[in-house]
């Protein structure tokens, strides 16, 4: 089981590149991949392998690309031939970088990029490394005494909470907790219809973390 093998989607900077710091310091034998769509750009995931040149592999990888993904997966199979745990931290408002805020500022463009970074995007990391997933050794997550229910790895969802299903079920008079267009096709959105069928092959529980939520 040893520290576990981590693939953090999403790693130059934000929640991603924290992420793979805490893993990296808390972990001292976990291998962390972070992916990335520009790595030659991203300053802090560098200089973070800087620091961690054998634990830490950045990989070049646009959610939006399956065939990135499916090169990713690839890479992670020859190299560790499992998956012990899969953050999806990568996303985006909306290409304009605030979000639409009156339907004259929808466009097609835009909710396609929203829709294929932030809902298609996981779902199709999800089928690439379940296989990689199914093979994890349960170093990460609470597992049960009963050996019938532990799992073997973690898939994690990140979203936020304008993408929250429960908490935008009804038009909010207040601007700041509604949801615009494009957060509305959030993971939380799509995941809790597709990800249950990812996972009824084998144990593997799927979480939608929002970082903000009070729990």
């Amino acid at each position: 089981m040893a520290g576990g093998v981590v693939l953090v989607q999403g790693a130059s900077r934000g929640l991603g590149l924290h992420f793979c710091k805490h893993l990296l310091s808390a972990r001292k034998e976990a291998r962390v991949i972070a992916t990335c769509r520009s790595p030659e750009t991203a300053s802090a995931l560098q200089a973070l392998h800087g620091l961690y040149p054998q634990n830490l592999t950045v990989l070049r990888l646009d959610a939006t690309r399956e065939a990135e993904i499916r090169e990713a997966a690839e890479v992670v199979a020859k190299e560790h031939g499992r998956l012990d745990l899969l953050i999806n931290s990568g996303a985006v408002l909306h290409p304009s970088a605030r979000g639409e805020t009156s339907l004259q500022e929808v466009s097609a463009e835009g909710l396609s990029i929203t829709l294929a970074t932030n809902t298609i995007g996981p779902l199709v990391m999800a089928k690439y490394f379940a296989p990689l997933l199914r093979k994890g050794t349960g170093a990460f997550g609470h597992q049960f005494a009963d050996q019938a229910k532990q799992h073997r790895a973690v898939l994690v969802n990140l979203t936020a909470k304008v993408g929250s299903i429960g908490d935008n079920a009804t038009p909010s008079e207040d601007p700041t907790t509604s949801a615009t267009p494009s957060e509305a096709h959030s993971p939380a959105r799509l995941l809790m219809l597709y990800m249950p069928s990812c996972a009824s092959s084998a144990p593997l529980p799927c979480t939608l973390a929002k970082p903000d939520s009070p729990y």
